[in-house]
């Protein structure tokens, strides 16, 4: 009977057992913390958007490894990138939903995204761990692998246990207390393996105290342009959320992918947001038209309440003025150029809120480094899933589908 191993009881690694075991397999699946799929359980904030509509390789990238200085060109590599998008279409949404049915969860979609009908993560977990445990597949919890050894006839050799294939599914350094601290990494080096340089992906962003003191709890729809040395780090629209301690909400979280490794290197970085995406970019004119006609010539300080939540409205007034030397603030040029300023709004950033609070790891083990079966290209019989792996998607179900598409392919190949 063949034996496979597989590190990390995560998505990948749960689904590359599923995918492993056969009647003449044995499949193991060793877990460092006391139960399965702790970061699983949190996924789209305990609902589980899995997968997306829209799998274009546009929402996924790599970092292009720790020796390129232009990180931002995706493109560059077009091998990797074809990789990503044959393990991606290979299965898609059909076949990760079709998965699930299999082991007894029902899924919708919602406006493209997919989710468990339950819309509860852990629940989703629970039943997968079911699945696997009457299929067969052995758990070892609380069983941390530290070092993976080889005998002389090239079985891989953990404790005293011996096996044909090990897959590596331990995740990246995201959200470290769901057991995700980059251990993983040195086992991939082990076997010969380059990593990247690693940074937090999809994570919230640090600005000066007087902004989030003054703005903690505000929730507003906007648009958010990425900059760093003013060079454009990409844009997404949606809820912004700031809190006492940094802003997040879907669009920073986005735009964070392309900004903490500038962040780090102590880059000028900065958020553009515009407060009233939903007016075209030559429609301020018409808008101000309007809005005097509907309200007639009031001051500033009341021309736009209605539109803005009244906390950000006073903070954004009190932003403007210390650039303005009017001392009133009534006619209709200082009403054009204070709408201007709200759509421009540009708010630097001093940090971000670090792999704690990230959703996904940006870098890992080199692409180019490994098959198109998701198998070593360096230590035949060892086998890469998920987070490991220099692959981020953008929010939306992409990082749990990369999860699902990498940890088939590494389970059926294994």
């Amino acid at each position: 009977m063949k034996r496979i191993a597989i590190i990390g009881g995560g998505a990948a690694g749960l689904v590359a057992a599923y995918y492993a075991k056969k009647e003449d397999t044995s499949v193991v699946v060793y877990e460092k913390n006391g139960v399965v799929g702790k970061k699983l359980r949190l996924t789209g904030n305990g609902r589980c958007n899995y997968s997306n509509a829209d799998l274009s390789i546009l929402h996924f990238e790599h970092s292009r490894g720790y020796s390129e200085p232009d990180f931002m060109d995706s493109f560059a590599l077009e091998d990797d990138l074809k990789l990503i998008d044959k393990v991606i279409t290979d299965d898609g949404n059909n076949q990760f939903t079709g998965f699930l049915n299999e082991i007894g969860i029902v899924s919708c979609e919602h406006n493209g995204y997919f989710y468990p009908l339950s819309e509860r993560a852990g629940e989703m977990t629970d039943v997968l761990f079911g699945a696997l445990k009457r299929r067969g597949v052995d758990f070892r919890l609380s069983a941390p692998v530290e070092e993976i050894k080889t005998d002389s006839e090239g079985k891989f050799v953990i404790g005293e246990d011996l096996y044909d294939s090990v897959i590596l599914a331990c995740g990246g350094k995201a959200a470290p207390s769901t057991g995700s601290d980059g251990g993983g990494y040195r086992l991939a080096r082990s076997f010969g393996h380059t990593v990247t340089y690693t940074y937090p992906s999809l994570v919230p962003l640090l600005v000066r105290n007087h902004i989030t003191d003054e703005l903690a709890g505000v929730r507003v729809k906007g648009r958010v342009k990425g900059f760093y040395d003013d060079v454009n780090a990409g844009c997404n629209e949606g809820e912004i959320q700031f809190t006492k301690d940094w802003i997040s909400g879907i669009p920073v979280l986005q735009v964070s992918r392309r900004l903490t490794r500038p962040i780090e290197e102590k880059r000028a970085v900065c958020l553009e947001m515009d407060f009233l995406s939903f007016l075209g970019e030559n429609e301020n004119d018409a808008f101000l038209e309007k809005r005097l006609s509907n309200l007639g010539d009031l001051e500033l300080d009341l021309f736009f309440e209605g539109i803005l939540p009244d906390k950000l409205y006073r903070f954004l007034l009190s932003e403007f003025r210390k650039l303005d030397y009017h001392e009133t603030f009534e006619t209709d040029t200082d009403k054009a150029r204070f709408l201007d300023f709200i759509r421009h709004y540009r708010i630097e950033i001093t940090g971000h809120a670090g792999f704690p609070q990230a959703q996904c790891t940006r870098g890992g083990v080199l692409l180019s480094e490994v098959g198109d079966h998701m198998e070593s290209l360096k230590t035949p019989g060892v086998f890469f899933a998920g987070e490991m792996l220099d692959v981020d998607g953008d929010c939306g179900g992409y990082n749990l589908q990369w999860a699902y598409s990498s940890g088939r392919k590494a389970g059926e190949n294994a």
